[in-house]
């Protein structure tokens, strides 16, 4: 027997949910809606039920488990959301026989693996969300085909690789977030035509070259721009104070020359390590082509060893100092150097 249950606004952006199924007029269940209380695994048994149009199993903990293939046979699935719980395993390449798909979000679990090529099947999906997991290597190129995505979030995983110029084609794409990955390359100059992008979020990864102006054309409408955790260069251009975008960027060092100059960041950032106290055989690749002086603090390399002097006023001798040791971005060759103390 189908049954309605109690509302109940678990999600947190106002959706107010029937938890339990909901049926039609035909005792048909289209949607299975669960949050909080679930433990146990998902059984292969729902993919059964064929006129299931919703799974949404949100905040449960107690979830564990493999994602089930067989969810790739409901043929009227719009939307899947398997958030917040602690499903294990890799994302099934044949969930995407789903075609009908809109919504999907896995975020928040301990997924691994890739991201399966498969995924461009989803031609009607506008809403993906796989953050917070442990999925590895490239953004598939077919990513780039699901030209009705409008919000698109891989934060904090462990993909590798560039974003593709191949990004334009998502012309609808209101937000999008990489941060906290290990992307590298530039940003693609491509990114100037998403005239809809409101959001975007690239900060704590590997993305070089200078920093990306190009997104702050006259046509462009965004509001957030995080930047900061990278190894951009150059400035920030005042079209970005103009627009009052708020942006992050590397925009401070209390020692050296910031990576980026900005004069309207909301939030600037600086990756100055700090020393952890503890003297090991940890060794640091840094950038040095002369001595460096602050206060009474020495910086010199010697052969290839790096370590932190302190000149004693008094006796004029030079005594190893236990402090921190920074970084230096200047272009110049990089040094093996081991934190040394005595």
């Amino acid at each position: 027997e189908c049954e309605w249950n109690t509302v109940d606004e678990f999600y947190n952006n106002s959706f107010g949910y029937i938890v339990g199924s909901i049926c039609d007029e035909d005792e048909r269940i289209f949607s299975f809606i669960f949050g909080n209380n679930l433990n146990g695994t998902i059984v292969d048994e729902l993919s059964g039920l064929k006129s299931l149009e919703d799974i949404v199993l949100i905040g449960n903990k107690d979830l564990h488990g493999t994602i089930p293939s067989s969810f790739g046979r409901l043929s009227e699935l719009r939307r899947l959301l398997i958030r917040s719980s602690s499903m294990t395993g890799t994302i099934p390449p044949e969930l995407f026989h789903a075609e009908k798909m809109q919504m999907l979000n896995l975020g928040t679990n301990d997924l691994s693996g890739t991201i399966p090529e498969r995924i461009g099947n989803l031609r009607d999906l506008s809403y993906l969300e796989v953050g917070m997991n442990s999925l590895s290597q490239t953004i598939p190129e077919e990513i780039y085909q699901l030209r009705n995505l409008v919000y698109l979030n891989f934060y904090e995983n462990e993909l590798t690789g560039t974003i593709s110029e191949s990004i334009r084609n998502l012309e609808k794409l209101d937000a999008f977030s990489v941060s906290y990955n290990k992307l590298s390359g530039t940003i693609p100059s491509s990114m100037k035509y998403m005239e809809q992008l409101h959001w975007l979020n690239i900060e704590d990864n590997n993305f070089s070259g200078t920093f990306p102006n190009f997104l702050s054309s006259s046509s462009s409408k965004l509001d957030i721009l995080g930047a900061h955790n990278n190894n951009f260069t150059g400035s920030v251009s005042d079209s970005f104070c103009e627009m009052e975008v708020g942006v992050s960027a590397d925009c401070r060092n209390d020692i050296f020359k910031p990576k980026v100059n900005c004069s309207c960041c909301i939030l600037c950032f600086d990756e100055t390590p700090v020393w952890d106290g503890e003297c090991t055989d940890t060794k640091i690749s840094v950038h040095i082509d002369h001595e460096i002086r602050k206060d009474d603090i020495t910086i010199e390399r010697n052969s290839d060893l790096l370590v932190w002097l302190l000149v004693d006023q008094s006796s004029g001798e030079n005594i190893l100092l236990k402090g921190p040791i920074y970084n230096w971005h200047d272009g110049e060759p990089s040094y093996e150097a081991c934190v040394a103390y005595s």
